[in-house]
């Protein structure tokens, strides 16, 4: 192996995050009587992606996240108090606690890797839902180490939270170690700010665009294989 130390990302990376999202928002919505459609979902994905990059800025906090998430996207009048409106909102992260959807190519990424280096896990997901995801995945058996941003207080991209890994698993060579993920501002950067490679997963069909973050760009979790072994 070409590398030690794999870094793994959760969502969009191993775990199918917008299947999971949109079925949660389907089902919270039909609850409430509230029509879902592919225009909110929409509106809905750009309106998350600016709050989650504000939590990687250390702009925003993940305990504000209920009272921002569905700000201007729900009509609040429909409910009765702001605690209903909070419970709604919180009514969303447990769907999506329940969705623990992986792709078909993790597994077998997985198995190929393990015993051949240490894996562990980094996210900034939230932990009421990452760790009821991975238990009922059946995933955490593979991981060295589960790294969530809410329980390290400090988010990718910081360097401080890649350092805390080093230290705590007594990582010396950072040229032994990838990162692998979905985003440019999270996984990217903070695999440059923690001086290891990186290599950034593309999925869907999405365009690939240049970028100096990544030493590596892959469309499959079969690609990754021929750039760690």
């Amino acid at each position: 192996m070409k590398f030690d130390y794999v870094f793994i990302d959760i969502d969009d990376t191993l775990f199918d995050f917008s299947k999971a999202e949109e079925i949660s928002l389907k089902n919270l919505l039909e609850t409430h009587n509230i029509k879902f459609t592919k225009e909110f979902l929409d509106e809905y994905r750009s309106h998350n992606l600016k709050l989650w990059q504000k939590i990687e800025q250390g702009a925003l906090t993940t305990d504000e996240l209920p009272e921002l998430r569905f700000e201007g996207l729900i009509d609040e009048s429909l409910f009765d108090s702001h605690v209903a409106f909070i419970k709604f909102s919180n009514g969303y992260i447990d769907g999506l606690a329940n969705c623990p959807f992986i792709f078909d190519d993790t597994k077998p990424l997985l198995d190929k890797l393990f015993g051949k280096c240490k894996i562990y896990i980094v996210t900034n997901g939230l932990q009421r839902v990452q760790h009821p995801r991975l238990d009922a995945s059946g995933l955490k058996k593979y991981f060295d180490g589960i790294f969530i941003s809410e329980e390290m207080g400090v988010q990718k991209p910081e360097k401080e939270f890649f350092d805390y890994i080093f230290e705590k698993e007594n990582i010396k060579d950072r040229e032994k170690c990838i990162i692998l993920g979905d985003s440019l501002t999270s996984d990217m950067q903070g695999g440059r700010n923690a001086g290891i490679t990186t290599c950034r997963i593309v999925r869907n069909g999405k365009p690939i665009s240049e970028s100096d973050l990544c030493d590596y760009q892959i469309r499959s979790l079969d690609e990754f294989l021929n750039i760690v072994e």
